[in-house]
């Protein structure tokens, strides 16, 4: 998507995009505003699953109910989510599924007004154990919201060596850059299963983080 308005996306699965499952990018005096995605699966592509970038602005996307798995196939740490655009504003992220990615299950490296709820994200970091994080934030991100999700180890069905555990290749479940300076509230995630702990997050009066439950 380079230049639109209301766009709903539905029931798709989409695998093996050169760039990403769900490429938005649209460039100087382009605008992407009113996406709407529900039920989309992108999965095993060689970029990201979505990849929201470009310098034009990005607005009112909304994410639910979708999936981003196995994501990063050309062998660079690749996240399920990744948002690298300054423009993008009024983004959700909700009840979604990030699992097994090369790279971070979501990383969010620019971007303003951004709500990540409800959603888990496991077993990422498939690139190499302790490189990547389950979810990360760093950059320009203001505005930000990530409230009850679960992170870490995965789920009984995707086994390592036969113990009944998914991988734990995680560096930390919640990532916040010590340079970050914009506002954000963190708030009733739980993880567990991750390499160095479940959660970094700086101490500073723009970072409200509470109820936070890690192993």
């Amino acid at each position: 998507l380079t230049w639109s308005s209301g766009v709903f996306l539905s029931n798709l699965d989409l695998l093996g995009g050169a760039k990403a499952g769900v490429y938005i990018h649209p460039s100087d005096r382009q605008e992407v505003d009113g996406v709407k995605a529900v039920n989309v699966m992108a999965d095993s592509n060689y970029g990201p699953g979505w990849l929201l970038t470009g310098s034009g602005e990005v607005t009112e996307v909304n994410l639910t109910n979708s999936w981003a798995s196995t994501n990063g196939l050309a062998g660079k740490a690749d996240a399920g989510l990744l948002v690298n655009n300054s423009n993008v504003d009024d983004l959700t992220i909700h009840s979604s599924e990030f699992h097994n990615n090369s790279g971070p299950g979501i990383e969010l490296a620019s971007g303003g007004n951004i709500v990540v709820s409800n959603n888990s994200v496991f077993m990422n970091s498939l690139q190499g154990k302790s490189g990547s994080d389950g979810i990360s934030v760093s950059g320009s991100v203001d505005y930000l919201l990530v409230t009850e999700n679960l992170v870490g180890q995965g789920p009984l069905h995707s086994r390592s060596k036969g113990n009944g555990k998914g991988l734990d290749y995680q560096r930390f479940g919640i990532w916040v850059s010590p340079s970050f300076v914009g506002h954000a509230i963190i708030k009733g995630n739980l993880s567990h299963g991750n390499v160095a702990d479940s959660f970094s997050l700086p101490r500073a009066r723009n970072i409200t983080a509470s109820e936070n439950v890690g192993d």
